[in-house]
Formats: structure tokens, C-alpha cells, sequence
């Protein structure tokens, strides 16, 4: 007899019951991963005799073995689908449990997915971190332009966030962390529109330490007949860590325009580009060529793995900001979700794992004074780092870049 006092044996679903019936309720995300939580059956359930002593329940509507324990209770199908309406009713107006907004980060910064999990675990607020392609991620930002599928974006480089600023892409005012060290507080925009997460050298030399030549002192030795053909780095137009080398190249030539007479003379010099930088590293290992021009990160972190390799820092010390962005005009509890997240990337917890399990971003000096740089690190003191003006990196960027990979790659094996 179905719901009432009938004898069919089938067993009795109860719509109400979340442990029945879940497709009724709907999950939400919990954490940094998806859990699923439902609401209660909005009509209590009286102990059933038949499972009293299990503890069980039976559903006042349904009964167990598909009989209402009860058959008062449920005298016809038309008050039973009143019931069912009146209830469903009354659950579309109980409130949901609270969940904290969620975030969707772009980067490619090694480090994002596990500082992305420490802060879930540690706010309940979910974060999905996705990692564009190569130059994919600042492509991305513009194509979805005002309306942004993303909350924050992390990435090496404070001129490409200027250059997103610039198009009216991000939001202002984010507060700068306290007990910034020098270089760090030298990182601060005045408008807020990025915040500075670590400090590096734009490029480096990685080279084996029985090579038979002294090493370059300074960028401009680079062209000297010793090392003609023995030089490789990235192509800056399919790498993003083959950008900040040019860059820091630019800033020692003395800027742009004045720089393209230094990377034609490295040209003639048989300058060699490769796609990426485990390639790069591949000619180096292999021997086809001596020098490998490199961000500071990666190149100390080949070196900690091979240590048959050396890293130089040749002067002027060029020194780039890994920096992070907020999308503007986000939602208000978004945006404070995303705040959270800005200024929990610079604590002592979130730069222990980016230093642990940064991989090839992992080596960096961080912009408080409360944290110890990354061991691999040399002492900036011994450096006499310049930082690079992402203003003006930022107004030429993609003017280099285009020149480069025009007349320097066109040509260079």
C-alpha cells in the first residue's frame, strides 16, 4: 500500500532523510578540498520498535520494510503529500550551514598548491590553484579582462603586475606586510597594487666547477673571446624564467634601447637559446655549452642537485620581486578571503613551505625580517643588489621581448 499501513515488503525511502536520499542535498566545499555536508530530516523520526534496540530510526513517513510502524500517523497519500510539501517548504527557508568564500589562484610559482592547502587547513577557506602554460597566466588575466574567473594571482615579476595595473585589471590599497627588510620595504607600490612575496636575482651564471676559464665578474665580460660559444640561456618568448635574465641584462647595459648593442655583440659571440630551462640545463650538463645564464632560483637549485656545478652572481646584482595580485572589483567576502590569503603568504608558516617545497622557486630572500633567507641564498650584503624599476621594465617588457625573439633567437642555434 505504498506509504500508509500497506504490507509491500519493499523497503520505504524517506525524501526528508539525507542518509536516503542525498541527491537532495547538495555539497559544498569545505577546506582545500570538497566535502560533503547535508541538513538534517526536518521531521523527527520516532525510534522504530522494530530497530529500537539497534538505535536506529524509521522515517515517520515511510516506516521500515516500506510499513509505517505507526499507520495513524500517515492515514493516506493526500496528507502524506501534504506533509512532504509543507516540510520541503519550510526546509527552503532553514539556513545554510556558513561557508567561508572560496578563491581561485593563477600561478606558476612552484610553491602555490602547497601554500594554497596550509591555508585552507588553517582558515577552512578553499583555494584552487591553477597553473596556466608558459605566459599563458598573464594572457589569461587580460582575456577575462572585468570579469575575472580568478580572485589572486602569484608570479615572479613586479613589472608584469604593473603592466596589469596599467589595464585597470587589479585592485589597490592591499596592505604591505610589517617588519619589512630594506629591500623589501624598497618593493612597496604606493598604490597597493601588488604585494612583494620574496626577492631574487633576475640572472645568473651556472657553470661546472672544473670548467678551465676563470668566470665572468660582470655582464659586460660575457662578450669577451673567452666564452664565445660557449654561452646558453632561455628563450625569453617561450619561458617565463627566461624573462627575468633578459631583464636584469637590460638593467646592467645600461636600459632599453641602449641594451640591444650588448645582446647583438652575445650574438656574434655564438649566443645559444633553448626552449626552457631543464633543456638549458641539459646543454650545460652535456657540454654543449660552459655558461648558463639563469634566474637565481633555479640555477641554485640545479646546483644543489648537481653539485658538480657552481652558480656566479656577476655585477650589477639585478634584483626581482615574486609578487601577488588581487582581481579587482571582487565580491566583498571574497575580497576579504583574498586578503587573508595576501597577507598569509608572507608569515613564517606559509615561507617555510615555500622555501621546503618551492622546487625551482624555492631559493629567494624574504621581504620580513622575521625569516631567514633560503640557505642557498647568498648574503645580499656581499652583493650590492640594484633593484630593477618595474615601472620602467614594465613599459618596455614586451617591446624587449618581441626584439629579442625577433633578432636574437631568430637566428641563434
Amino acid at each position: 500500500m505504498g506509504w500508509g499501513g500497506g504490507t509491500k515488503k519493499a523497503k520505504g525511502l524517506c525524501p526528508l532523510d539525507p542518509h536516503q536520499r542525498r541527491s537532495l542535498w547538495n555539497p559544498f566545499v569545505l577546506g582545500e578540498g570538497r566535502a560533503s555536508q547535508e541538513l538534517p530530516c526536518p521531521i523527527p523520526c520516532p525510534p522504530s520498535p522494530r530497530l529500537k534496540r539497534a538505535g536506529s530510526k524509521s522515517c515517520a513517513l515511510s516506516g521500515v520494510q516500506g510499513r509505517s510502524p505507526w499507520p495513524s500517523f500517515c492515514p493516506s497519500p493526500r496528507l502524506t503529500q501534504r506533509i512532504l510539501t509543507a516540510s520541503i517548504a519550510l526546509g527552503l527557508f532553514l539556513p545554510y550551514p556558513a561557508v567561508a568564500a572560496g578563491l581561485t589562484v593563477y600561478s606558476r610559482l612552484d610553491f602555490a598548491p602547497a601554500v594554497g592547502v596550509a591555508f585552507s587547513r588553517k582558515t577552512g577557506i578553499a583555494v584552487r590553484v591553477r597553473r596556466p602554460p608558459a605566459h599563458g597566466l598573464f594572457a589569461r588575466i587580460r582575456a577575462e579582462g572585468d570579469h575575472p574567473r580568478w580572485s589572486v594571482a602569484w608570479f615572479y615579476g613586479a613589472s608584469a603586475a604593473v603592466m596589469l595595473d596599467r589595464r585597470g585589471l587589479l585592485a589597490h590599497g592591499l596592505a604591505a606586510p610589517s617588519g619589512l627588510t630594506a629591500m623589501g620595504a624598497a618593493s612597496v607600490p604606493a598604490d597597493g597594487s601588488y604585494v612583494a612575496t620574496g626577492l631574487g636575482l633576475g640572472g645568473v651564471l651556472v657553470m661546472p666547477k672544473a670548467a678551465p676559464f676563470a668566470p665572468p665578474a660582470t655582464w659586460a665580460d660575457l662578450t669577451a673571446p673567452a666564452y664565445r660559444g660557449l654561452i646558453g640561456m632561455n628563450d625569453p618568448a617561450t619561458s617565463d624564467q627566461g624573462v627575468s635574465p633578459v631583464m636584469a641584462m637590460v638593467q646592467a647595459a645600461g636600459g632599453w634601447p641602449a641594451a640591444q648593442g650588448y645582446f647583438l655583440s652575445l650574438k656574434q659571440a655564438g649566443l645559444h637559446i633553448y626552449g626552457d630551462t631543464a633543456t638549458t640545463l641539459a646543454a650545460l650538463r652535456s657540454g654543449a655549452i660552459q655558461i648558463a645564464i639563469m634566474r637565481s632560483s633555479a640555477a641554485l637549485r640545479a646546483s644543489t642537485i648537481d653539485p658538480s656545478l657552481r652558480v656566479v652572481v656577476p655585477k650589477p646584482a639585478a634584483v626581482l620581486a615574486s609578487v601577488i595580485v588581487m582581481a579587482g572589483h571582487l565580491p566583498a567576502s571574497e575580497r576579504a578571503a583574498a586578503e587573508r590569503f595576501i597577507a598569509y603568504v608572507n608569515s613564517p608558516a606559509a615561507l617555510r613551505i615555500e622555501m621546503r617545497q618551492g622546487g625551482d622557486d624555492g631559493a629567494f630572500w624574504p621581504v620580513v625580517s622575521d625569516v631567514a633567507p633560503a640557505s642557498a641564498m647568498p648574503s645580499a650584503a656581499s652583493l650590492t643588489p640594484v633593484m630593477v624599476d618595474p615601472a620602467q621594465s614594465a613599459r618596455d617588457r614586451s617591446a624587449i621581448i618581441a626584439w629579442f625573439s625577433k633578432t636574437i633567437v631568430g637566428a641563434s642555434t
